[in-house]
């Protein structure tokens, strides 16, 4: 799945032609040419490159990223093409050599692929409690311009928990229990740290009242008696929750996402390298 807040896109190893000793590999791994890894370090080398951070906080964020990456889930079979792949290619290497000229070019191109191909990829990361515990920190490193220039890429969905809940129950329409239980509670835990924060101690009581919510919300029966809207319960629940603080919320949770972001370190170094090399000349 490509994310339209931090583009959920990324990259592998940076082919010999990137001035790079971090990425450049004379030979591709298969994990190198597998499109989700492509597709994470592409992620991480367009949130560097939309954030435009000081050296001193590429600094501080390798440092926050330290023992925060998470292994990819298991996927089944993704569902790409060579020109997909070819695009994205491109598109790191833009991003690895801060081509201007060609990375809007290419991101526009790689979304046509992807609404003709339908391509599905699905290159979520988990949130590893490191990166949720450092999230707060990145996001208190900036500058307000920053958090602006970041605020701008968020969508609807990213800070809207009814939608995240309603999303989740019309996924899982025809799901087992099984199934059910596992998309409800993602649901339930995302809305609920947009809610609360990435305090768990906070969040963890609110996806439980949200988790309920949606049991209810699937086994209510049609008609009259069918359970309250979920909009409405939803309302009830928030009247009193700070429509800022949840923007802030659902930023900190793109950023331990970012942080768990297994290309992240080696897409850091990358950036600090190139710093030093233009420096020096």
């Amino acid at each position: 799945m490509i994310r339209s807040t931090v583009f959920s896109l990324t990259v592998a190893a940076f082919v010999a032609s990137v001035p790079s000793a971090v990425f450049a590999q004379k030979k591709a791994t298969p994990a190198q040419d597998d499109a989700r890894m492509l597709s994470l370090e592409v992620v991480a080398l367009q949130t560097l490159h939309r954030l435009d951070l000081t050296t001193p906080q590429l600094e501080g964020l390798l440092r926050l990223s330290k023992g925060a990456a998470s292994t990819p889930a298991a996927s089944g079979a993704q569902k790409v093409t060579p020109a997909f792949v070819k695009t994205l290619k491109a598109l790191r290497n833009a991003l690895a050599a801060d081509d201007e000229d060609n990375i809007d070019t290419l991101r526009d191109k790689l979304h046509e692929i992807m609404d003709k191909d339908k391509i599905v990829l699905d290159d979520r990361v988990p949130i590893s409690d490191t990166a949720r515990r450092g999230a707060p920190l990145l996001v208190r490193g900036l500058t307000a311009a920053q958090v602006l220039a970041y605020v701008q890429i968020l969508d609807e969905d990213d800070v809207d928990p009814l939608d995240m809940l309603e999303t989740a129950l019309e996924r899982a329409k025809n799901a087992d229990t099984a199934a059910w239980k596992s998309i409800r509670d993602s649901a339930a835990a995302e809305a609920a740290w947009v809610l609360a924060g990435s305090d768990e101690a906070r969040s963890r009581p609110v996806a439980k009242v949200l988790a309920a919510l949606l049991d209810q919300q699937r086994s209510a029966p049609k008609g009259k008696n069918a359970a309250p809207a979920l909009e409405k319960q939803l309302q009830q629940l928030t009247a009193q929750v700070d429509p800022l603080q949840m923007v802030r919320h659902a930023m900190e949770r793109e950023l331990a996402e970012l942080l768990s972001n297994p290309c992240l370190p080696a897409a850091i170094q990358h950036t600090l390298e190139q710093r030093r090399k233009a420096s020096a000349k």
